[in-house]
C-alpha cells in the first residue's frame, strides 16, 4: 500500500473542501492524494506491515503507521454511494507471529452497519491454512 504523509492527506482534503475534524469526517468525493510511494520493508527487523489492494474487490487507498502496532486506514467510496464506505478488503504482509495490531479505518463513517450490531471481521491467514491442512 501507498505510504505518505497523512497531515498533507488531510490538508489537500479540506482545501477541496472535505471536513476532517473530530468525528465528523467526510468523504462524499474521491480522494486524491499527494505522491506516495509503496512500502517496502527495509531489512528483517523491520516491523512495519506492508498493506496491498491491487487487486479485484481491493478497495485499501492508505495506509499511515502510526506506530508499530497500530495504523490508520482510509478506504475507497463504495461505488455510487453518497460517500460511504461499508466494507474493505486488503492484504497484509511481513506480519509476525504473536503481533496484535489496530487498525483505525477513519472513513468507515456510516451511521447504520452491521459492524455496531456486533458482525465480525472475516481473516484468512495462508499460514494457519497450511498449519491446518499438515
Amino acid at each position: 500500500m501507498r505510504t505518505c504523509n497523512l497531515k498533507k492527506f488531510f490538508k489537500a482534503q479540506e482545501s477541496i473542501g472535505l471536513s476532517v475534524k473530530g468525528n465528523n469526517r467526510k468523504f462524499s468525493e474521491p480522494i486524491s492524494f499527494p505522491n506516495c510511494d509503496y512500502y517496502k520493508p527495509k531489512d528483517q527487523n523491520d516491523k512495519t506491515l506492508v498493506f496491498e489492494s491491487r487487486f479485484e474487490s481491493g478497495n485499501l487507498q492508505l495506509a499511515h503507521k502510526v506506530s508499530d502496532n497500530e495504523y490508520d486506514l482510509i478506504l475507497q467510496n463504495d461505488i455510487n454511494s453518497k460517500g460511504h464506505t461499508q466494507w474493505f478488503f486488503f492484504r497484509v504482509a511481513n506480519v509476525k507471529k504473536g503481533l496484535k495490531v489496530k487498525f483505525n479505518m477513519l472513513n468507515m463513517i456510516k451511521a447504520k452497519s452491521l459492524y455496531n450490531e456486533g458482525m465480525k471481521v472475516l481473516m484468512y491467514s495462508e499460514k494457519r491454512q497450511e498449519y491446518i491442512r499438515e
